[in-house]
């Protein structure tokens, strides 16, 4: 993984992860537009950066975002294991974004895990942009 402040957009893909019950794991689910596509950059986002998802579904509060962690599955292992959401976060890094390395995420074993459940709100979604190519 390296870091980049300009980005070449060839696709991108809005994903949501809601929270719909109080637990520790949230997968992200069969995404079809992301099968077998090489992942190049992953930007979650705050909800002082998109306070309202395109389902109109409220974003994630910081102090959940805070807790948060990436856990992608890649050729069986998760091999990104409990990445800080703040990692991904483009203003949290300065305007950097991370470069992954063109691999293929398996989607339904991915998700998104929370530190402790307590604060949860049901109905909050966390918004992210994956930027892959075929």
């Amino acid at each position: 993984m390296q870091l980049s402040t300009e980005l070449p957009v060839r696709k991108v893909e809005v994903v949501e992860i809601n929270i719909d019950a109080s637990r520790k794991q949230y997968k992200f689910g069969d995404i079809e537009n992301l099968r077998n596509k090489k992942i190049r950059v992953i930007d979650v986002f705050r909800v002082t950066d998109v306070p309202v998802s395109p389902l109109a579904n409220p974003v994630v509060a910081d102090a959940t975002f805070n807790k948060s962690f990436l856990v992608l599955t890649i050729k069986g292992k998760e091999d990104i294991n409990r990445v800080p959401l703040t990692v991904l976060n483009p203003k949290d890094n300065f305007g950097r974004r991370v470069l992954f390395d063109d691999f293929v995420v398996d989607w339904p074993k991915s998700y998104i895990e929370v530190g402790n459940q307590v604060g949860l709100t049901v109905g909050e979604t966390y918004l992210l942009n994956v930027y892959y190519s075929d």
